[in-house]
């Protein structure tokens, strides 16, 4: 008799636990939830913006070389110097307008680069120009900057 007693008596003390437990593991999983939930989310948006940054920057590289292309053409494609709406004139009179370019291959579509050129100093009859070549993709931009010498 001893042991039924105090058997009903441990199930008298265990009454209604597991309930409050149930919940409490629910709200837990809930919560873990929800925060992976964030995570993800976030991870999304970052990845996101860090295709369009590496989109922008390889926009305003593309920029930058067809500038230098017009500036200096390369032998056998003289054509790209009618491709810079300032071309040489800016070795010879300093700062002009800026070039528009947008490309149309998927990797850079949506995708522009703004050109600008500065010739910025004159060291014995050697001109120094830098080109600024601004790779714009959706709201993000990317800058690069490229120096170089003309020889007259």
């Amino acid at each position: 008799m001893r042991s039924v007693a105090r058997h009903s008596s441990l199930r008298a003390y265990q009454r209604g636990v597991g309930l409050p437990v149930a919940i409490f593991v629910i709200t837990v999983m809930v919560t873990l939830t929800v925060a992976i939930q964030m995570q993800l989310v976030g991870n999304a948006e970052a990845l996101q913006e860090e295709l369009l940054l590496t989109r922008a920057h390889y926009a305003a590289e593309s920029g930058a070389r067809l500038a230098l292309n017009g500036l200096f053409p390369p032998s056998g494609y003289p054509d790209y110097a009618n491709r810079s709406v300032c071309g040489l004139d800016v070795l010879a009179t300093g700062p002009c307008g800026s070039d528009e370019y947008e490309f149309d291959v998927a990797e850079l579509a949506d995708c522009r680069a703004r050109i600008a050129y500065d010739k910025f100093a004159i060291v014995d009859d050697v001109h120094y120009v830098a080109v600024f070549s601004t790779g714009i993709c959706g709201e993000v931009q990317r800058v690069v900057k490229v120096e170089t010498r003309f020889e007259p």
